[in-house]
């Protein structure tokens, strides 16, 4: 069943309201804020992260964080689910964001300069707002088992549960993409280059087969954007991300594959785009328990290909085609040879 805003903001509110009909002190405001978080640590969250509607989770993400945050500030647990609600936003308007820049390079390559200019405007300040979401979320996975990223002497966190483990594990990958997200605004949204190197040792704080190849994702991610934290290892940042990405899909969460194939688009890099693309045709098992973050990693990397097909064809990956490279597919979109190579040499 999807995930449904209206629905479940109305069941909490309802709660909500419910549990603190009579009190009017402080204490009976926190003990309410307290129930709402532990129901929905308890029972919400692990019923919603097997869903696979990213786009209604995102929606219910940008209308409860605003609430989660308040209730934390009463209750005073750990922000697990504020983190979570902030990363399901941040997908929302990064997914905005992505339907804006397409805009722009469809209107760019039509000669309509104006559009492409306003819409590159837009899809700008929508990833300066997904950056700040992102940094906001990472912050509170942080926060949730009381870690300081700045302490380089920093112990790896004693996890409560593995929902803890799982916030503190996504938290780090949505600093590295806050990062990423900031470097686009030209560091608008004060995104601190720090997260780089304590995501990097705070990973070696999992089991990396537990978590299907996500920890060694998020060192080889930082390896390539900092080349001096490899320098005494023999291992290829590149190598060990196809590595991810094959357990990643053994395990049924495709976050390696979305790490992989966002630090190709970064760096222009498209032999490594295409290897990484080319692994959606692989059968795949999905992890039931984690169906939603597969879900949204599958339209990080959707995001990714639209722009590369639409920047070559001018229009976005074709569908039924996520997987394909455009110089390769686009010959399957005509019936003769001389149609393709007309077709090919008006598209490059």
């Amino acid at each position: 069943m999807d995930v449904s805003r209206q629905g479940f903001s109305l069941v909490f509110f309802s709660f909500f309201l419910f549990l603190i009909s009579g009190c009017s002190t402080n204490q009976g405001y926190s003990l309410a804020a307290v129930s709402v978080e532990g129901f929905t640590e308890d029972v919400a969250i692990p019923y919603i992260l097997k869903t696979n509607d990213s786009d209604a989770s995102c929606q219910l993400g940008s209308s409860n964080w605003p609430l989660f945050s308040s209730l934390n500030d009463l209750s005073e647990r750990p922000p697990k689910t504020l983190s979570l609600l902030l990363l399901l936003s941040a997908n929302c308007s990064e997914q905005k964001a992505f339907a804006a820049e397409l805009r722009s390079i469809r209107a760019f390559k039509t000669g309509l300069y104006s559009e492409a200019k306003d819409a590159n405007t837009e899809y700008k300040t929508l990833i300066q707002l997904t950056a700040e979401r992102r940094l906001k979320s990472y912050q509170a996975a942080m926060n949730s088992v009381g870690f300081n990223p700045d302490d380089r002497q920093e112990e790896c966190p004693d996890f409560e549960d593995e929902q803890s483990e799982m916030v503190f594990l996504y938290g780090l990958v949505t600093g590295l993409q806050a990062m990423l997200a900031d470097t686009l605004v030209e560091g608008r949204a004060g995104v601190p280059r720090s997260i780089a190197p304590s995501a990097a040792r705070a990973a070696g704080c999992f089991d990396n087969t537990q978590w299907g190849g996500t920890p060694k994702a998020i060192q080889a991610a930082v390896w390539l954007m900092l080349p001096d934290l490899n320098k005494d290892s023999n291992q290829s940042p590149w190598g060990l991300l196809r590595e991810s990405v094959e357990e990643g899909n053994q395990f049924g969460v495709s976050t390696p594959l979305a790490i992989f194939s966002l630090m190709a688009d970064s760096v222009n890099n498209e032999p490594q785009l295409a290897w990484a693309l080319a692994t959606l045709k692989e059968e795949k098992q999905i992890n039931a328990s984690l169906a939603l973050i597969d879900s949204i990693a599958l339209s990080q990397v959707q995001a990714v290909s639209d722009r590369l097909w639409t920047q070559k064809t001018g229009e976005r990956t074709p569908f039924g085609k996520l997987g394909s490279m455009p110089q390769n597919d686009s010959m399957e979109l005509f019936e003769d040879d001389d149609q393709a190579a007309s077709a090919l040499d008006d598209f490059l």
